[in-house]
């Protein structure tokens, strides 16, 4: 009853937004126009993106090297671009995998309100963090995670977990991590890896898993989708086809996933865990340009220094 509920909940949201995003291109078909993307390079690419997001992949890391490359969109424009590309299949993800994957309502109404919380409290704490020192952490806990998961799997002979639900004092004991998901996500990390990791090593079955963690993401992505529509600060032409082709690409995604042997479902989930903790590793922040410039003008002033101790001697 609660699942259907939620089910009911998350197909109104979609509707919102479809409303929402063909109002905007109403309004703005003279810049649809003028966007770049063929139907014949947008509809094979979001499909693409939005099939690998049923298996738990990130579409945001997918979709931005790709924005980048065919320069579909200038960089001010892919967060929004981003967001309101997953709105419509994140809360489709969620509707046909809850009606299909026995899943604990409790779990998933739990994880996502902290992590809710966390993204609010984390919009006030962001510029007070260190993100090189906090994407070390994440990395590292990634890691354990994933050697955790291997060698249960080794260990009971490549059985992945069978769970449905998670025991309530687990659920009470997790919360608060999700809280800090929700903070850490402000700082633009992903946390659908993360998400995955822990709830693979507590011994939920993947199908189970990948229920709860998209869930939390779909509601995540439409509510920062419908913030972007209202700005105006997305390439709608992207949006529009993530709508409808990226919305096919789920749809057979996930009648892919569900009929797909569990246990290569976890080592693909695996695959990704590792992916993620490399980009982590291997990421550097770029210095802000008021740094740059300080220091720049830091070593000509020294530099000055010293040639003017120079013409000193000299006399």
């Amino acid at each position: 009853m609660i699942v259907n509920i939620i089910i009911g909940i998350f197909g109104i949201l979609l509707v919102i937004y479809l409303y929402a995003l063909a109002k905007d291109l109403l309004a703005h078909k003279e810049e649809f126009k003028q966007e770049k993307g063929s139907f014949f390079l947008l509809t094979p690419l979001t499909m693409g993106i939005h099939f690998l997001a049923t298996m738990g992949m990130s579409d945001f890391n997918l979709s931005i090297p790709i924005f980048r490359f065919a320069k579909l969109v200038d960089d001010k424009r892919i967060p929004g671009t981003l967001l309101t590309a997953t709105a419509a299949p994140g809360l489709l993800i969620g509707i046909l995998y809850l009606s299909n994957v026995e899943v604990s309502v409790i779990t998933v109404v739990s994880l996502f309100t902290a992590q809710a919380l966390g993204t609010v409290v984390g919009v006030r704490l962001v510029k007070k963090m260190n993100a090189a020192t906090i994407r070390k952490v994440l990395a590292t806990a990634l890691i354990f995670s994933i050697c955790v998961i291997v060698t249960r799997m080794v260990w009971t002979g490549m059985q992945e977990g069978t769970l449905t639900a998670l025991p309530l004092w687990v659920v009470a004991c997790i919360t608060p991590l999700y809280f800090v998901f929700g903070i850490v996500q402000m700082m633009g990390f992903g946390t659908k890896s993360l998400s995955m990791s822990l709830l693979l090593s507590l011994g939920l079955s993947p199908l189970s898993v990948l229920v709860t963690m998209l869930t939390v993401a779909g509601i995540s992505g439409w509510a920062g989708g419908m913030q972007y529509v209202k700005s105006g600060l997305f390439q709608r032409r992207i949006a529009l086809y993530s709508a409808l082709a990226g919305s096919c690409g789920v749809l057979i995604g996930t009648f892919f996933v569900r009929n797909l042997n569990t246990t290569i479902l976890q080592i693909i989930m695996i695959v990704i865990m590792i992916q993620a903790a490399i980009n982590m590793l291997m990421k550097k922040d770029k210095k802000p340009e008021n740094e740059e410039t300080n220091k720049a003008a830091t070593e000509d002033a020294a530099v000055n220094e010293v040639e003017e101790g120079s013409q000193v001697n000299e006399e």
